[in-house]
C-alpha cells in the first residue's frame, strides 16, 4: 500500500513542483521586434531602465511582451474571453540587454516573470529567477 501511494504521489509532486518548466504551446516564438509594438509598451508600462538605449534583443522581448496572451503564457496562466486579462504592469531591465523582470497582472492577481537573454543562442529564456544560478529554463523568444 504505501508503494502504491508513493509511486503516485512522487510523480505528482515532482509534475507540480516543476510545473514551470512546461513549454507552453507555439513556444519558443521567433520575433523581430516590431517599432509600434516596442513604442507602445514603453509608453503604457511603467519601463524602469529606459534612459538607456534598447537593444534588438530587448526590442524583440517588447514585441512578445506587447501581446497579452504571450504574458498569460509566460505567467503560466491564460486569457479568456469576457474576463480580466493578463497584461504587463511594470517592466525592469534588471540587467540591460541580459534580464528583464516582468510585473504581470489581471486586474485581480499579480505575478512576476523572468527572462534572462542568452547570446550565444539569441534566444530569451523564461526563468524562474534571476539569481546566479538561474539556468536552463524555458526558450520564449528567438531573436530574428
Amino acid at each position: 500500500m504505501i508503494k502504491v501511494l508513493l509511486a503516485v504521489i512522487v510523480p505528482c509532486l515532482m509534475f507540480t513542483g516543476c510545473s514551470h518548466f512546461f513549454m507552453p504551446d507555439g513556444w519558443p516564438m521567433e520575433i523581430k521586434s516590431q517599432p509600434s509594438a516596442v513604442a507602445h509598451i514603453k509608453e503604457h508600462v511603467k519601463f524602469t531602465g529606459s534612459g538607456i538605449r534598447l537593444t534588438e534583443p530587448e526590442k524583440a522581448l517588447l514585441t512578445f511582451l506587447h501581446d497579452d496572451d504571450n504574458i498569460a503564457a509566460a505567467a503560466g496562466k491564460k486569457n479568456r474571453p469576457g474576463a480580466h486579462q493578463w497584461s504587463a504592469a511594470e517592466i525592469y531591465r534588471v540587467e540591460p540587454g541580459k534580464h528583464v523582470s516582468v510585473l504581470c497582472e489581471n486586474g485581480y492577481q499579480q505575478t512576476a516573470v523572468y527572462f534572462h537573454y542568452d547570446e550565444a543562442q539569441k534566444t530569451w529564456f523564461r526563468v524562474n529567477h534571476l539569481g546566479e544560478n538561474h539556468s536552463g529554463g524555458v526558450p520564449a523568444v528567438i531573436v530574428k
